[in-house]
């Protein structure tokens, strides 16, 4: 569920490396704010599917919970 970003960020941290590589600029809050910002709105974007998988996988897991916890011995 955070591959998308975790992604996010990887490419935004490495396109804003090549920029400060090629800039000559070393800023720390260049690699950061952006990054944040990036992975803040994919969260965003991605919050309805990831609630629906959790929300999906709870009642799955709180539905079958008899077999879940019963013992095989019975």
């Amino acid at each position: 569920m955070m591959a998308p970003l975790l992604g996010v960020a990887m490419i935004v941290g490495l396109a804003i490396g090549i920029f400060q590589a090629v800039s000559s600029i070393h800023e720390q809050t260049l690699t950061f704010l952006p990054k944040v910002f990036a992975v803040l709105g994919m969260f965003l974007f991605c919050l309805p599917w990831m609630l629906r998988i959790m929300t999906s996988y709870t009642v799955n897991l709180l539905g079958d919970w008899q077999n879940t916890v019963s013992s095989p011995y019975q």
